[in-house]
Order: C-alpha cells, then sequence, then structure tokens
C-alpha cells in the first residue's frame, strides 16, 4: 500500500511539474513577445512609405516593399561631414577597441591582486568596488579635464588613455582567477617559466571563456553608447550618434517624410550587435572556467 501511494504521489509531483513548466514557458513567451513586437514594427515601417506609416497602426507596406529606405539611410546619415562608412570605422575602432583595451588590462590586473600577495592588494580590490558605487555624472567633469590635458580630446588614442583595469570587469576576472588552480603555475615556475609565460600560456587560456563573453558584453555596450562620442570625441561620430542625430531630424517637420528611413538607419545600426549574439551565444550563455586540477 505504502509503495503504491509513494508512486501515486511520484505521478502527482510530475503532473504539478509539467503543468508548472507549461506556466513559466507561457510566461515567457508572452514577455518575448512583448519584446519582438518595437523590432517586428521598426522592419515593417523601414520598408513602408511615410503616408502607410502615418496612415496605419502598423506599417503594413501595402504597395510593396521600398529598399529604398535602407539606401536613403546609408545615404543621408551623416554628420560632422561623416558617412556611414566612417562611423561604421569609428563605431568599430571605439567599441572594439575599448572592449579589448578594458577587459585585458582588467585581467592583468586581477590576476595580480588574486594570485600574488603584496601589500595594498586588497586595498585595490576594494577600492574597485568602492569606484562602482560613485555615479559617473560624479566622475564626469574631472575625467573631461583628465582627456582634455592629456590631448586625446577629440581623437583616436582616446581609447588608449580611457582604458580602465579597475572596474566590474575587474571584479569579475578578480574572482576567475582566484578559483584557479595554482597547482599549474607552480610546475610551470619548477620548470623554468617566468611570470609573464606563465600568466600568457598556463592562467590566460584558462580564463578565455569569460574574457570572451566580457568582450562581447562591452563591445555591445560601446557599440550603442552615444554619450561619450558627443562628450570626447564629437568629430569623430560612431553610427549611434549618427542615429541620435538623425533622429533630431525625422523628429522636425521637414523630416518627417524621413521616419521610415530612420527605423531603416536603426536595424543597420543592430545588424553588427546581432551577428556578433548569434555567432557567439555559446561563450556569452557558458561563462565558464576551462581546465583545472580536479580531485
Amino acid at each position: 500500500m505504502g509503495k503504491r501511494l509513494s508512486k501515486k504521489r511520484i505521478g502527482e509531483e510530475k503532473c504539478t511539474l509539467g503543468i508548472l513548466g507549461w506556466v513559466i514557458f507561457a510566461v515567457f513567451a508572452i514577455y518575448t513577445l512583448i519584446l519582438l513586437i518595437p523590432y517586428v514594427y521598426a522592419a515593417f515601417a523601414s520598408v513602408s512609405n511615410y503616408k502607410e506609416y502615418y496612415l496605419n497602426i502598423f506599417p503594413f507596406p501595402k504597395d510593396g516593399i521600398k529598399l529604398k529606405n535602407y539606401v536613403d539611410a546609408w545615404t543621408n546619415l551623416k554628420h560632422e561631414g561623416n558617412g556611414v562608412p566612417e562611423m561604421i570605422l569609428n563605431s568599430l575602432w571605439f567599441a572594439g577597441g575599448s572592449a579589448v583595451l578594458n577587459v585585458f588590462l582588467s585581467s592583468c590586473g586581477a590576476y595580480i591582486c588574486a594570485k600574488y600577495k603584496f601589500r595594498g592588494g586588497n586595498f585595490l580590490y576594494w577600492f574597485a568596488l568602492i569606484t562602482m558605487m560613485i555615479p559617473i555624472v560624479g566622475s564626469m567633469p574631472s575625467q573631461l579635464k583628465f582627456i582634455s590635458a592629456m590631448g586625446v580630446y577629440n581623437s583616436r588614442m582616446y581609447i588608449f588613455v580611457n582604458a580602465s583595469c579597475i572596474g566590474a570587469t575587474f571584479i569579475i576576472m578578480y574572482s576567475c582567477f582566484q578559483n584557479l588552480d595554482w597547482a599549474y603555475a607552480e610546475s610551470a615556475f619548477m620548470d623554468g617559466a617566468g611570470h609573464f609565460t606563465v600568466f600568457f600560456k598556463i592562467m590566460l587560456p584558462q580564463v578565455i571563456s569569460p574574457m570572451t563573453a566580457l568582450i562581447l558584453s562591452d563591445f555591445i555596450m560601446f557599440w550603442t553608447d552615444v554619450e561619450s562620442s558627443l562628450i570626447y570625441y564629437p568629430e569623430l561620430p560612431t553610427l549611434a550618434t549618427g542615429l541620435y542625430h538623425f533622429r533630431t531630424f525625422v523628429i522636425t517637420v521637414e523630416g518627417m517624410r524621413r521616419y521610415p528611413a530612420y527605423f531603416a538607419a536603426i536595424l543597420l545600426c543592430i545588424i553588427p550587435t546581432v551577428t556578433l549574439f548569434a555567432i557567439f551565444q555559446k561563450k556569452l550563455m557558458d561563462i565558464q572556467l576551462s581546465g583545472g586540477i580536479k580531485g
């Protein structure tokens, strides 16, 4: 009798979990659809003419798809004499360069603090935590003055001066290096390897997965960053900055007819980040340490 009851209870628990799973799936499916609606709207608006856009709540292209809106966006998305090709190159330089430099320098600093004992090591860790609590607006005036004093205002060299080794990336990489076993490094030291060899050939390859994920997330953040471009290098606009200025034009009476082209420009702007996410989604979803000593 006891066995029958236990089997019955197991069946009831499985049924409950099955119903709960379907409910959770339905909630997330609805949430996903809500998130997709703006992008679907932008896709339809980008291939409609301005009359269809203004006369329909959801602008279906009744008179056929108008790809000329993408040509219009590519041709007229300009700022400070820079067209789309120049702004894409600026975006790749500032977003890609900043992401790689920030993650690499943070990894170097985190490795030293996590694996070497020296005076001030704990202070650097806590300093990184404290700086994360300071609002960005509070540090902006001093940062602008520093950038100007270094002579990199409106310069491509801005990424080298602005590169940071203290912040959220430092904290994450600090935890990654702390969890790595030091046995590999000790073996390498016994074989005559130096500190740089141990770092670049033994320790760094074990954290490639989280580093890749951090580089990708930083790249997406810098790619969509409008504020930095407007403040620190206004004469070298990125694609996001050009899109921002294009929007200020289309909201005027003179530029209202260009709204479909504006939506086309939005989709052009997000293509690189969507492509990167599609290619490296496993890296983003699987942030874990590779290698290690297992007991």
